[in-house]
């Protein structure tokens, strides 16, 4: 709960299911799936991954909470009072590490057949990827919304630069198959690369690495603080950034005006790296050293 309180800072605050919570939903669905043969739990992942978004033309009606829970994400409403989020729809995700689980075995392979495997991988995702961009037939719920959707339709934006935006817009809650793969076949086809890495790059991406749920609780306040810091320092109202997740269901006037370009945010993405580098490095050492069993959580 305390890093809903990073979020929000004020009391109560709406209960916020958000990438912990997901995490911890997947690892109960996988304790089940881990007693299937890894290929099984490989197709289970495939196929929740391809299939998921031919949910999209359900309405809520038709499945009300469970969708929500499992599809859709979005506000709980109890008595037409916003009590929380599922910021992130569980199945998507359930996929997402059944594939990983899957593939386990590529990633214990002879580096240079290993490293060959994944990059393949890579480039079929994001060849995939293109096919279905290109010709929109599927895997963006944007695509199964008719009018609504029509905004995300790459085609019909007035410059190249707006097309190409369109093009990369992607939708992350809950993840697409597009989403998914674009993702992770970038990852897949730059393993090579990382695999090889070394020296200080290496060393900083090893640390951000290691302590992943430490730099995760810590990184909400920090740029929290920095949020307010900001927005008081250029004259604006901040009393919107305290009771944060309140304000966005009850209150969105509050928080308008507050925010930077795209310019701006990019930096405050670098200073917030920079500045929790060697708080990061710090922990890592002492997890290194030590094996308090408090230190596993974090």
């Amino acid at each position: 709960m305390r890093h809903i309180f990073g979020w929000s800072f004020g009391f109560p605050y709406a209960f916020f299911l958000q990438v912990i919570w997901a995490i911890g939903v997947c690892m109960l669905a996988l304790a089940a799936l881990v007693w299937l043969p890894r290929l099984t739990v490989l197709v289970i992942g495939v196929v929740i991954i391809a299939g998921h978004n031919l949910l999209d033309p359900l309405s809520a009606d038709q499945l009300g909470m469970v969708r929500t829970f499992l599809h859709d994400g979005g506000p709980v409403i109890v008595g037409g009072t916003p009590i929380g989020l599922f910021a992130y729809p569980v199945l998507p995700w359930i996929g997402v590490i059944a594939l990983g689980y899957g593939l386990g075995g590529v990633f214990t392979e002879a580096p240079e057949k290993r490293n060959r495997t994944i990059f393949l991988l890579g480039l079929g995702m994001l060849a995939l990827f293109v096919v279905l961009r290109v010709t929109m037939i599927y895997g963006d719920p944007a695509f199964a919304t008719g009018p609504e959707g029509a905004w995300r339709d790459w085609r019909d934006q007035s410059t190249p630069g707006a097309a190409v935006m369109v093009f990369l817009d992607v939708q992350k809650y809950p993840p697409s198959l597009q989403y998914t793969l674009v993702t992770l076949g970038i990852m897949f086809a730059m393993w090579p690369v990382f695999s090889r890495l070394r020296g200080p790059v290496a060393s900083v991406l090893t640390t951000f690495g290691a302590v992943p749920f430490f730099f995760y609780l810590v990184h909400i306040y920090l740029i929290h603080v920095l949020a307010i810091a900001a927005n008081a320092a250029v004259g604006r109202n901040v009393d919107g950034l305290f009771d944060y997740m309140i304000n966005v269901f009850i209150a969105p006037e509050k928080l308008e005006g507050l925010g930077f370009s795209l310019g701006w945010v990019y930096l405050a993405w670098v200073v917030v790296l920079a500045l929790l580098y060697p708080v990061c490095r710090y922990w890592q050492l002492l997890k290194a050293r030590r094996r308090d069993w408090w230190l596993s959580y974090l």
